[in-house]
C-alpha cells in the first residue's frame, strides 16, 4: 500500500530536510535553493502558486508577485506584531545569513574600514556568501580596488555610521542613493564568454548589501526578487531612493504603533541583534524572496 502524504506532511518533512542541510554545514544560499524549489512545488500542490513566464511583469493588482511598497505600508500601519515576529523568526531559521555577517564583523568590527585591504576582502567574501557570486574569486584584487576608489569618493557624503534610517533627512537619503548608483555601475570583475572576457559591474544587489555593511542602521539591503516587487525599472537609483523613504516611513509608523522608538523595534520584535533597517530586509526577504 502506498503512503498518502498531505500538504502538511510535506511541509513538516521539508522543515526536517532543511535542518539536516544546516547540520551538514551547507552554504545558506544552497539551502535556500534546495528548500525554496521544494517549497514552491508544495505551494503549487496547494493551489497557492501559478508559474509565470520569465518576461511577465507583476500584475497591477499584485496578485502574483507581492507589491513591496504595499507590504511596507502594511508593516507600518496594520501588520499584527505577532505575525511580524513570526516572519522574522522564519528569516533567522531559514537563512543562516547572520552567521556569515558575524564572520565578517569578527574581522572588521561593527563597521568595515574600506581603507584597509583585509576589510575589503572580508566584505567581498561576505557578499559572495550572500549570493553575489558574480564577483569572481580570481578578480578579488580588482574588486577590492574598485571598492577602495568608490569608498574614498562616497564616504564624505554619507550620514554618520550610527545614523538611523528613520531619522535621515531627504538630502542624506539622496546621498545614499547616489552612492548606491555609483557602486552598482562600477566595474568590479570579469566574466568569460564564448566571445571572450566581458566587464561585470557590482550590480544592484551587491551595491545595496555593501551600503548595508557600511551603514547598517541606515540602509536595508535588497535582492533581485525584492527589487522586482517594487517594480521593474532601469532607473534603480530613483527606485532605491523610494525604497529607503518607504522603509523609513514604515519603521516610524511601526514604532508608533508599538509604543517605542524606531531604535527600540529590534527589542520589541525579538530581533535584538538586528538594526531596524535590517528588520525591513528580513521581513521583505521572507514575504517576497521566499513568498511565505
Amino acid at each position: 500500500m502506498t503512503d498518502a502524504w498531505t500538504s502538511e506532511d510535506l511541509i513538516e518533512r521539508l522543515a526536517e530536510f532543511e535542518q539536516e542541510l544546516r547540520d551538514a554545514g551547507m552554504a545558506p544560499n544552497t539551502i535556500a535553493t534546495y528548500v525554496g524549489r521544494s517549497e514552491t512545488f508544495v505551494r503549487w500542490l496547494q493551489g497557492e502558486y501559478s508559474p509565470r513566464g520569465p518576461n511577465e511583469t507583476r500584475p497591477e493588482d499584485g496578485s502574483e508577485m507581492p507589491d513591496a511598497f504595499a507590504l511596507l505600508k502594511h508593516l507600518g500601519s496594520d501588520a499584527d506584531p505577532a505575525d511580524i515576529r513570526d516572519t522574522l523568526r522564519r528569516y533567522e531559521g531559514i537563512t543562516g545569513y547572520d552567521a556569515s555577517l558575524n564572520r565578517m564583523k569578527a574581522i572588521t568590527g561593527p563597521i568595515p574600514d574600506l581603507a584597509q585591504p583585509e576589510h575589503r576582502i572580508a566584505l567581498i567574501e561576505w557578499l559572495r556568501s550572500w549570493g553575489c557570486r558574480h564577483l569572481r574569486k580570481s578578480d578579488t584584487e580588482r574588486t577590492s580596488e574598485a571598492l577602495r576608489v568608490w569608498w574614498e569618493q562616497a564616504e564624505p557624503n554619507l550620514p554618520a555610521a550610527d545614523a538611523q534610517l528613520a531619522s535621515l533627512a531627504d538630502e542624506q537619503l539622496e546621498a545614499i542613493a547616489s552612492a548606491y548608483s555609483t557602486l552598482a555601475t562600477s566595474q568590479a570583475a570579469g566574466r568569460s564568454t564564448s566571445r571572450g572576457e566581458i566587464e561585470v559591474s557590482f550590480g544592484d544587489t551587491a551595491a545595496a548589501k555593501t551600503l548595508f555593511a557600511m551603514r547598517p542602521a541606515a540602509v536595508p539591503p535588497w535582492d533581485e526578487p525584492i527589487r522586482a516587487s517594487f517594480g521593474w525599472t532601469s532607473d534603480t537609483r530613483t527606485l532605491f531612493l523610494e525604497f529607503l523613504k518607504s522603509a523609513a516611513d514604515a519603521l516610524g509608523a511601526l514604532g508608533d504603533r508599538l509604543g517605542t522608538t524606531t531604535e527600540g523595534l529590534p527589542e520589541a520584535l525579538a530581533r535584538p541583534t538586528s538594526t531596524p533597517a535590517k528588520i525591513v530586509d528580513e521581513y521583505l526577504w521572507v514575504r517576497v524572496t521566499r513568498g511565505l
